[in-house]
């Protein structure tokens, strides 16, 4: 489980904190006094909040944020005695809400993203005629190689389905990440991935 939220604690004598109400600032704090502070470039569409995320081996943070116009985006960077290095940044991402996992080691990380909701003019037919609704997307970095994957999630909803608001309420985030399996909080209920990812995800509802 990830340290999340504006201030995180590293170890007894040392917290790292987001301080935004001016300048974009990560800084880490060592017995009360600031030891390194890392500014964020403030992004070109705007910024409207953003939060910590903290390793669970306490190696890299994520700095996930977003510019309050339905766009997200994070920022990686490596912990190294008390210093912070930039290692990748995803740039603006059409969407909602985010939640991470490292895996491997922390060499991997993983990312949720809603990118779509359940309305019956954002349906789209497969190539056999069947509809569905393009959700969201689980996307995978690479740390070492700086490569993200992309893999779309599709929800293929039952044959008659009327869209109901109350079924397109709540949260897709990661609940667990093991080395060969994904859990996955859903509007839905639970859902299972199968890990490496391969192409698109299939939801049948």
């Amino acid at each position: 489980m990830m340290q999340s939220g504006s201030m995180l604690f590293l170890n007894e004598h040392q917290v790292i904190r987001l301080e935004d109400d001016d300048d974009i600032l990560l800084s880490v704090v060592t017995d009360g006094r600031v030891a390194d502070t890392f500014t964020v470039d403030y992004p070109s569409a705007g910024y409207g909040g953003g939060e910590l995320y903290l390793s669970p081996l306490g190696q890299h943070l994520v700095f996930s944020y977003f510019s309050g116009e339905s766009e997200e985006a994070f920022l990686l960077l490596k912990i190294v005695q008390g210093h912070l290095e930039p290692l990748y940044s995803s740039g603006y991402r059409n969407g909602e809400g985010t939640s991470y996992a490292f895996l491997a080691g922390e060499s991997l990380l993983l990312e949720t993203l809603r990118t779509g909701w359940w309305c019956e003019d954002t349906a789209e037919t497969d190539q056999d005629g069947r509809a569905f609704y393009r959700f969201g997307e689980i996307r995978l970095l690479d740390i070492g190689k700086g490569a993200m994957e992309v893999h779309t999630v599709r929800v293929y909803p039952p044959s008659g389905w009327e869209k109901n608001e109350d079924e397109d309420e709540g949260e897709f985030r990661i609940l667990e990440a093991e080395e060969d399996l994904l859990r996955l909080e859903a509007p839905w209920g639970e859902e299972t991935v199968s890990l490496p990812l391969d192409g698109d995800i299939i939801f049948t509802l």
